[in-house]
């Protein structure tokens, strides 16, 4: 088993990147939304609340864009911090272990031998290798999150995007915590070659699962009540601007 290395400076300016022009483009639509729904107030003659609530929620999505970045260094640096303190390095015996017992298994198999000598790092590759993906992906369509909850009215966007955000920051933490646990069971000289292959598979499919994990503790902590903490301080920022 191998840690799970944290997302790079590179991986976090690229998905910014991509954020920023992005909302560069959402930007046009919020001027054309802006549009309609004064052409709409003045059909229905509204009052100059609502007028005002307009001017809120697009000055809301201006703040809350301008915020964000800071916001992802933020969280992503704290879930870094985390990741490497609770790093770990394999254990050689039970890889060891592991190696000669697929080798029995498969009859010295050269294909088989060559999956188990890179098992474990093409499976901790194929895991950053989504958690890059799936990070800048997050963060080039967060905008779009953004226009829903604020210019459209869409009030769960915000909290949905952001307890998938944490919840892909916090995946190299909880991948790690599995594998510090199993580095102890691992690590035991009396360990038979059974029960390190039976731990082996077990902790493998739980690091694997490790990102569920993270939307289960999330759910239990309810983030919604901490993004709409935020919003609201953007709303009060935006609104003395």
């Amino acid at each position: 088993m191998n840690a799970f290395l944290p997302a790079s400076d590179l991986i976090l300016n690229s998905g910014l990147t991509l954020f920023s022009k992005v909302s560069g483009l959402m930007a046009a639509l919020v001027g054309v939304v802006f549009i309609i729904r004064v052409v709409g107030l003045q059909t229905r003659f509204a009052g100059a609340s609502d007028y005002a609530d307009l001017l809120k929620d697009v000055m809301l999505y201006f703040a809350l864009v301008s915020l964000f970045p800071m916001l992802v260094k933020l969280i992503y640096s704290t879930s870094a911090s985390l990741a490497i303190k609770i790093s770990y390095a394999p254990v050689p015996g039970a890889q060891q272990k592991l190696d000669e017992f697929l080798s029995s298994m498969f009859l010295n198999n050269a294909f088989f031998k060559i999956v188990a000598k890179i098992g474990d790092y093409l499976i901790i590759n194929l895991a950053q290798g989504m958690y890059s993906v799936f990070t800048a992906l997050l963060l080039s369509i967060a905008p779009i999150f953004i226009f829903l909850s604020t210019v459209v009215g869409f009030d769960r966007g915000l909290p949905l995007f952001f307890s998938t955000l944490i919840s892909l920051s916090l995946w190299p933490v909880i991948w790690n915590l599995i594998g510090l646990f199993g580095k102890e069971l691992l690590g035991s000289p009396d360990s038979s070659i059974l029960t390190i292959v039976c731990y082996w598979i077990i902790l493998q499919l739980l690091q694997l699962m490790s990102p569920i994990f993270c939307l289960l503790l999330l759910k239990s902590l309810s983030p919604s009540g901490v993004v709409s903490k935020v919003v609201g301080l953007s709303s009060k920022l935006g609104g003395n601007k």
